[in-house]
């Protein structure tokens, strides 16, 4: 159990970030405070959180690689799904009438 210092309520280990995960230590500040200081942060001054993500994702070549992978896992992952709803929204709106054919 720790104290946050922020909310000040007692919580568990659980509810708090690492701040080293290899060391074990964790944040002062709870998750849920943290979280809701990064969301008013955001709202603050949006433009500067849009700088910030894009110079990470431009100095940061890793990062792009990762994400695209993740991006191309995730499109093949749904591939059949998409081409079957595509198939069948076509379907229907042939028969509907939306679609000319010649």
């Amino acid at each position: 159990m720790r104290e946050c210092t922020v909310c000040h309520q007692v919580k568990p280990l659980e509810a708090f970030h690492f701040k080293d995960k290899a060391k074990g230590t964790r944040t002062a500040a709870c998750a849920e405070c943290r979280n809701a200081k990064a969301r008013a942060d955001r709202e603050k001054d949006p433009d500067a959180y849009r700088r910030y993500s894009r110079a990470y994702w431009k100095n940061n070549p890793e990062y792009r690689f990762r994400a695209n992978l993740r991006k191309q896992a995730d499109y093949w992952e749904n591939h059949e799904r998409e081409l079957q709803r595509n198939r069948d929204n076509y379907r229907k709106r042939k028969e509907a009438g939306c679609i000319c054919t010649n």
